[in-house]
């Protein structure tokens, strides 16, 4: 028996999740499938609208539920294009190695983009943190251009 519906991580360390079953309305064809172990994407022609479903498959006696199917996951979308989200245009309030902010103050909008090389991977933690309270200083220090946006 199948059911389909909606899957909620409430908590993933302790393996806490919400199903919610939906209401099947219409038979809808299965194209361009691209599959990887049991688990499956492909794209429907529904009556309503078109979408891109991905069924994943976890064995019951999993130790990491939640890291199963994010791997699952990972290997059907794997060759999938991404795309990134552009560029904020506007004036430069940090710029170091592998961090910098933006600031647009005509959309009112601030992009903070982190960037971690190799050799920064090892101290992650450490990195992440000390990049953070940099762009804390700088926020501190461009305050007079930041305070208009929180009107």
């Amino acid at each position: 028996m199948k059911i389909r519906g909606t899957l909620t991580i409430v908590d993933a360390a302790a393996h806490d999740y919400e199903f919610r079953a939906q209401r099947s309305t219409g038979v809808s064809t299965q194209q361009v499938v691209k599959t990887a172990g049991q688990s499956k994407l492909y794209r429907t022609t529904g009556e309503r609208q078109p979408k891109m479903v991905a069924h994943l498959s976890v064995s019951a006696d999993a130790a990491d539920p939640a890291a199963e199917l994010q791997e699952q996951l990972s290997r059907v979308t794997a060759g999938m294009a991404t795309k990134r989200q552009p560029r904020l245009r506007g004036r430069t309030l940090l710029s170091t190695d592998g961090t910098r902010v933006t600031l647009n103050q005509q959309s009112g909008e601030v992009e903070c983009v982190l960037r971690f090389a190799g050799a920064d991977r090892q101290n992650l933690q450490e990195t992440l943190i000390k990049r953070m309270q940099q762009i804390s200083t700088c926020f501190a220090i461009n305050n007079a251009l930041l305070a208009p946006l929180s009107r």
